[in-house]
């Protein structure tokens, strides 16, 4: 299901379980819940097209070398996937995708507090997942598998360096192909064009109760989940 916040006289929202951000995390977190007994809410500051308005909510002060937050952070469904850069031929646009090396969960004796507490071997079945959902291919990151007649691993034998691979995914999987899913879904309800401006705790501060969410020409209102 999809309401619109902006359209609807919603003063409290119960629910089972509260999903903040409609990126492609909280897409992902929320497709899990497809089909399941429990009712889930995904709030969206942004709504399903871009809006100049809500986008310069994203907007705040930068430090350094990088682009302003509000030209980064996109305030819609979809979230950042929806501008993903990676040409993919016949006018796809996408993303590159890679895992982490082994070595890179290792601590550097020169490096303070460096180091995973667990190895790369742990996160391989969520890696796995993670490609499926981005519609990424076969999660196979070693040349090996690869290589045919017409396309071999360079020959870096002995010189240190060696052959990696990159695979690539369709942005659009997110904003509409997942989107559709959870609209349709009957447990989901996708809530757009509502900014979640504080996390309500009882009292001690000890437990989020709630969330207060803001919606453009209304007053606010809260979402709690059980």
């Amino acid at each position: 299901m999809h309401i619109d916040a902006r359209i609807l006289p919603l003063q409290e929202v119960h629910t089972d379980v509260c999903i903040i951000g409609a990126g492609p995390a909280g897409i992902g977190l929320a497709r899990e819940f497809l089909g399941h007994h429990l009712q889930v809410a995904l709030l969206e500051s942004g709504d399903f097209e871009p809006d100049a308005e809500l986008q310069m909510l994203a907007d705040g002060p930068t430090f350094g070398d990088i682009k302003p937050s509000v030209e980064v952070n996109r305030r819609q469904f979809g979230g950042n996937a929806n501008v993903w850069n990676v040409d993919l031929g016949d006018n796809i646009i996408g993303l590159r995708h890679a895992i982490f090396d082994a070595i890179d969960f290792e601590p550097r004796d020169w490096m303070p507090h460096s180091g995973w507490p667990f190895s790369r071997q742990y996160l391989m079945p969520y890696y796995e997942r993670a490609q499926q959902l981005c519609q990424a291919g076969p999660f196979s990151y070693e040349p090996g598998p690869w290589e045919s007649e017409h396309a071999q691993r360079l020959p870096l034998s002995g010189c240190g360096l060696e052959t990696g691979l990159f695979q690539f995914s369709p942005s659009k999987v997110f904003y509409e192909q997942h989107r559709s899913e959870l609209v349709g879904s009957g447990n989901i309800t996708v809530y757009t064009c509502a900014s979640v401006v504080e996390l309500i705790t009882q009292e001690g501060g000890d437990r989020v109760i709630g969330a207060r969410v803001a919606r453009p020409g209304r007053a606010s209102f809260v979402v709690s989940a059980r």
